[in-house]
């Protein structure tokens, strides 16, 4: 064994350290803590720089910044594929972020030859190291139900259930939680809600459900309330996630998780079609959509952030200009849902009120063209726009150009 590729004693109780804020709940400060632990041993001892990169990308993926989890699976792929055979568990764990990363992102096309990679690596590990395994098992489950083929994603859930029965009932609650949450998925994708609420129902008795990850179970409990026809239990559902929303809004780095979860839940109270839903859903979007000016600023920024952690390679730069024009595009959509359901304001009187300037945290965002107003008042491309502050508030109003076209259409 190559001991440049094991970690030192003192870089295992500084990722303790990090791993233990997160536990906390105290995920920006862990965040800090291990943005500095990579860049402490960036170009160093090599067993060092990947565990830091690895602890930092699993924090990530659990935060549902799935684009910088992604980016720091293909660091770790370029500092180990050549490695020899020590450094491949790091590589293992690299291609293993990057396939969940990119099955949450859904990213067929990136995610079926990533997962071939994986495969082979794996398949030299000795010994085996089952939570990859059962990593792998996640994230081709994934991509089977993604090419609606349940039988394939049924097969990965039973081959989940069997590696983690064989060799991880000593391990973190995380790995059975995560089985539980595959398992709903794909039991709701069979067409049996009834499944999944069971399954949901064990998670809670046996306490199973991590703090930071309630927000992503919700998605998947409001759909089998709706299947199952039980509205009350969905808006309970979606008026517990519009709590979290609330409660952890000022927090940046749950800010990728508000996006995706918060938008999950929110379509799934539109499919719903009960009229005490409105409220919900429109809270829901709002919050959404704040998080979403903020963080397509922060998808800006990750050029910037790569550089101070010693990781603009030409690979890590090619993965964000691929990423970049997806999300905004979605998100953008996302934004134009919002949009439609204030659109029902059409009246002169309505629209006068809506771009009346307002001196206190919100941000507005034309509802019509989705520019976004600044603080000097002018109208930007939502693109271009870059918020200051991580507590903005989301309004909607009408920019200039768009209140012209409209007054000129209803005379």
């Amino acid at each position: 064994m190559d001991a440049r590729w094991e970690p030192t004693p003192d870089l295992l109780e500084q990722v303790h350290a990090g791993r233990a804020l997160a536990d906390a709940g105290r995920g920006d400060e862990a965040e800090a803590h291990l943005r500095d632990l990579v860049r402490n041993t960036r170009g160093g001892h090599p067993g060092n720089e990947v565990m830091a990169l690895r602890t930092l990308m699993t924090l990530y993926g659990r935060a549902g910044l799935y684009l910088d989890a992604h980016l720091l699976g293909v660091c770790i792929q370029g500092l180990t594929e050549n490695g020899g055979r020590s450094a491949r568990p790091g590589l293992a764990h690299g291609l293993t972020g990057q396939c969940g990363a990119l099955a949450k992102l859904h990213v067929v096309e990136e995610l079926a030859p990533t997962l071939v990679q994986l495969r082979q690596v794996l398949d030299t590990l000795d010994p085996p190291m089952p939570g990859l395994e059962m990593g792998y098992c996640s994230a081709a489950g994934t991509l089977a139900m993604l090419c609606d083929d349940l039988a394939t994603a049924r097969a990965h859930v039973e081959r989940y259930r069997a590696c983690f029965d064989r060799e991880g009932r000593g391990m973190e609650s995380i790995y059975r939680w995560a089985l539980a949450m595959m398992d709903a998925h794909v039991a709701l994708r069979e067409g049996h809600p009834d499944v999944a609420r069971r399954i949901f129902a064990r998670v809670a008795r046996d306490g199973l459900t991590p703090p930071y990850r309630r927000l992503g179970q919700l998605p998947l409990e409001v759909k089998a309330a709706r299947l199952l026809g039980d509205a009350d239990d969905a808006l309970r559902l979606g008026q517990e996630t519009l709590e979290i929303l609330e409660a952890t809004r000022g927090q940046p780095l749950l800010r990728a998780e508000a996006i995706h979860e918060g938008n999950h839940v929110a379509r799934q109270l539109e499919a719903l079609d009960d009229e005490r839903a409105v409220p919900l859903i429109r809270s829901i979007d709002e919050i959404v959509a704040a998080a979403v000016l903020l963080r397509l600023h922060d998808v800006e920024g990750s050029s910037r952030r790569l550089v101070e952690l010693g990781l603009d390679t030409a690979a890590s730069r090619r993965v964000l200009a691929r990423f970049r024009k997806r999300f905004v595009e979605e998100q953008r959509e996302l934004l134009r849902r919002v949009a439609r359901l204030l659109d029902e304001d059409t009246s002169r009187a309505a629209r006068s009120l809506l771009t009346r300037q307002r001196g206190d945290d919100h941000v507005a965002i034309c509802a019509w063209c989705e520019c976004v107003r600044d603080a000097t008042g002018e109208w930007l491309p939502i693109g271009h726009f870059v918020p200051r502050e991580g507590s903005l508030r989301v309004t909607h109003g009408i920019c200039p150009t768009c209140a012209a076209h409209e007054v000129r259409a209803s005379a």
